[in-house]
């Protein structure tokens, strides 16, 4: 598979689970919390982690979460970091 072909079917993964993506988004800006606080959104990545069957570890940094994807082949990294706390604005 070529990157194109790999980057189009991550698209394609994605935008089929739109719906789901924004309803977890919808959650989280429901419930802002701030650095270092943000339990509700570390337990909602877990559980989203557990239902797609994704090994996880979590209480990194005090609320990180970490999941894992095994591949066919070690040779290849994917790292995606999200940074989930609210922000103050005057």
């Amino acid at each position: 598979m070529t990157k194109s072909e790999l980057k189009a079917k991550v698209c394609e993964i994605i935008d089929a689970r739109a719906d789901d993506i924004y309803a977890i988004g919808e959650k989280i800006l429901k419930k802002p919390e701030m650095g270092y606080r943000e339990f509700y959104t570390a337990s909602l990545v877990a559980e989203e982690f557990e239902k797609l069957g994704i090994l996880y570890k979590t209480g990194l940094a005090v609320t990180g979460v970490k999941g894992n994807l095994a591949g066919r082949k070690s040779l290849a990294r994917v790292a995606v970091i999200g940074e989930l706390d609210a922000v103050i604005s005057p």
